[in-house]
């Protein structure tokens, strides 16, 4: 599932239609930042959304994107409901500087 935080229309085609998901879940997730923001600012601001939901979460890495604009955070998440998983996508939305998270 991708969300995106208010960039382009939003309106692709969502590539779980008419699919399962079975929880527990665990899988990678990686969350595009602007990189003019600070690290630590993003790292809390993820960080912050999984202790709120009590997500499981494992830091794997960083990534700078090529031209430096963006920078990519990725974890290792475990959901345990898809409400959860809804609560999740929504709160990540609303982090200053998301661009999008998959």
């Amino acid at each position: 599932m991708t969300i995106h935080s208010g960039n382009g229309n939003g309106k692709g085609k969502n590539p779980f239609e008419g699919k399962t998901i079975d929880f527990p879940v665990t899988f990678t997730l990686k969350a595009v930042m602007d990189a003019t923001i600070s690290d630590d600012d993003h790292i809390a601001a993820l960080t912050g959304v999984f202790e709120l939901l009590d997500i499981s979460h494992n830091y794997k890495n960083k990534r700078l994107s090529s031209k430096g604009n963006y920078v990519s955070f990725t974890y290792l998440v475990t959901l345990v409901t898809k409400q959860q998983m809804d609560s999740m996508y929504g709160k990540l939305k609303q982090i200053k500087g998301l661009k999008f998270a998959l």
